[in-house]
């Protein structure tokens, strides 16, 4: 559940900035359009959980890998 929970804020996350990526002004000069900043803010709300999933990750396979070495076997060809 938790890896779907990561597996949907990237995704989101990507399809915003695909989005936002076509309402960009020419060469990036002119300020951004209104509607732009729908997109920006929800893909700006998404990074906040995709870090916090990114974190929340690297911390649970240090705490399992200090309780288990074992684990770190399989990183080995």
């Amino acid at each position: 559940m938790v890896h779907g929970f990561g597996l949907a804020a990237v995704t989101g996350m990507a399809l915003l900035g695909f989005i936002m990526f076509f309402l960009i002004a020419n060469y990036g000069v002119a300020a951004p359009i209104g509607f732009y900043q729908l997109p920006k803010k929800m893909h700006d709300f998404l990074s906040s959980f995709v870090w916090l999933y990114w974190w929340g990750h690297i911390g649970m396979a240090t705490l399992h890998a200090s309780k288990s070495p074992a684990i770190l076997r399989i990183f080995r060809p």
